[in-house]
This record gives structure tokens, sequence and C-alpha cells, in this order.
């Protein structure tokens, strides 16, 4: 082989394999991740108490009944990535976190810490739907569906006027 093409083969090679290593070394986690996880996690707990860590950056309520997610992993894209079986409200629009996972099948009341928060939601079941309602100033008088999701229409990423008004959900399953 010519030299310059041994040259070339050689930069080629050496392209090629950061093509292929920059960006996974991109998308790793930040050494100092975890850290900033755990403070999130510590803060979360503090202005919702009852909780319990279950991992990074996860806080089990009410023995798994509703598990929050406080941020995203550097490792996670961005847009609607609620669990299988499960529906989710994100505090945010277009799906930012903190994200509240719930698998009930029954009604709920989201107080005291998840109701009014609702910026954008995610329904993940393989059938049914959910209502979210706002029981406007005479709690249970007067209740008001705002919007549902379901397998026919999953994902909400703005909820405009009905953002953070949501009190209640009614899953049907």
């Amino acid at each position: 082989m010519h030299l310059g093409a041994r040259i070339v083969t050689i930069v080629v090679a050496a392209v090629t394999t950061l093509a292929v290593i920059a960006p996974a070394a991109a998308v790793a986690a930040r050494p100092d991740e975890g850290a900033d996880m755990q403070e999130l996690v510590d803060a979360y707990l503090r202005d919702k108490p009852g909780g319990v860590q279950i991992g990074p950056g996860r806080i089990s309520y009410e023995n798994g009944a509703i598990v929050v997610t406080v941020a995203r992993s550097s490792l996670d894209v961005s847009g609607p990535n609620c669990p299988s079986g499960l529906f989710c409200i994100y505090d945010g629009t277009n799906f930012r976190y903190p994200r509240t996972e719930l698998s009930t099948c029954v009604w709920r009341d989201l107080y005291p810490y998840w109701n009014d928060v609702a910026g954008s939601v995610h329904y993940n079941k393989s059938a049914g739907a959910v209502t979210f309602i706002n029981h406007g100033k005479t709690p249970h008088l007067g209740d008001t569906p705002l919007f549902a999701v379901g397998v026919s229409k999953r994902t909400i990423s703005d909820l405009g006027d009905n953002a953070d008004i949501a009190d209640h959900v009614q899953p049907y399953c």
C-alpha cells in the first residue's frame, strides 16, 4: 500500500472512531449529574413530604401509587416518555419535568401535591382514557371536565387555558 493511501486509511479510521465515540460521550451523564439530581430530590421532598426515594431522581408516594421523577437524565431525550401501563402528568409544557406517574383505574384527588400543576400529559396504557377535572372554587360542586387523553389521543404537549388547574383524574380502564 502506498504511504499516502496508508495515511488516508489511518485518518479515515480515526475520524470514523471519533464519529462513533464523540456522540456517546456527548450524551453520557455529566459527572455531577448525580449530585444535581439528589439536590432536586431533596428539595422536592422538602416541598412535598411523605415520599420515599426509590432511585436516582425518583420518589414514591403512597406505596408506589404515585411516582415522581424530578428531572430528565441527560441520557433521556425530550418528548413524552411515560412508562408503559401508566399515564403521566408533566409540570411543564412540552413534557418538561417533574413528571408524575399514575396507574390508577379509579377517581383520584390530586391534592395536596399534584393538583394545579399539569402543563402537559401522556397516556401510555393499552386501553382506556383519563379525564382531568377541575373542581372550581367550591370543591366537588360543579366539577368541570377539562380535557382527556387515552388510546385515541395519547398526548397533549401544551394544555393552554387548561394548564395548572386540574384537581382530579377520572380514569376509564
